[in-house]
């Protein structure tokens, strides 16, 4: 059994802050915090990564196993929110 996600349904399963428990929201908190930090990290190195965030290698012949250590967005780096 397997269920399809459909962005038009995702927001109807939605609950409120205060019906999750407090050690979930924090530990969602503290994820999401990691890949964000993990990605400006990958953004401000200017090139692309050659591992996922969980340390994984990419699938030989995958799209992003061709573009590990390339260069992005033609030299771009981002520092903080800003492009520079």
């Amino acid at each position: 059994m397997f269920h399809v996600w459909k962005p038009a349904t995702a927001l109807s399963y939605s609950t409120s802050p205060q019906s999750v428990p407090r050690q979930v929201r924090q530990h969602v908190n503290e994820v999401i915090a990691e890949v964000t930090s993990w990605s400006m990290t990958i953004a401000a190195s200017g090139c692309a990564p050659c591992v996922g965030f969980y340390g994984e290698e990419f699938d030989k012949g995958s799209y992003r196993y061709g573009f590990a250590g390339q260069e992005l967005a033609m030299g771009w780096r981002c520092f903080g929110w800003v492009l520079v």
